[in-house]
């Protein structure tokens, strides 16, 4: 249970922590085609995969994410959500590498090959990386919507 508390504030503190640390938008320029080249990517490959579900239903809800996103933002937080997810990657393949066998004899968490691609990074299933992708679009998107209400409401106080 409490991860489900634990995981959203995680992404947030990262993508405030690196707002801090970073205010300008270093990726700015590469939110719209990320956007225009990861939909389709996902999309197809989800399609591809219909017999795996770990992995289509992964890539459709992440390129669901992505369109909504960018529908309510359009291109607005995406260099940074950007940035946030490369920094991101070393914490997610670090803690999954472990839980996935990457440093024991035996892995805590098995994945069914069956289900997914069977393209790992290290020993990550490449799918972790959309679904994670997705779980910190979700959180910072929430964010971001309702600190600007907040913000707008304070100005019309």
């Amino acid at each position: 249970m409490a991860v489900f508390l634990t995981v959203p504030f995680a992404c947030v503190f990262i993508y405030e922590v690196l707002n801090y640390f970073f205010p300008t938008d270093p990726l700015k320029d590469f939110g719209k085609p990320f956007v225009y080249v990861m939909v389709p990517f996902l999309i197809g490959l989800g399609f591809m995969h219909l017999d795996k579900l770990y992995t289509s239903i992964n890539f459709f809800i992440g390129a669901g994410a992505l369109i909504a996103h960018f529908i309510v933002f359009n291109d607005k937080y995406l260099g940074k959500f950007l940035f946030t997810y490369l920094v991101h990657l070393i914490p997610l393949f670090l803690c999954n590498g472990i839980l996935t066998g990457g440093l024991t004899e035996e892995p805590v968490v098995i994945y069914n090959n069956a289900e997914n691609l069977g393209i790992r990074i290290w020993t990550v299933p490449v799918e972790d990386t959309i679904y994670s992708m997705t779980l910190l679009l979700m959180n910072i998107s929430f964010y971001e919507r309702f600190r600007n209400q907040q913000t707008f409401q304070s100005i019309e106080s």
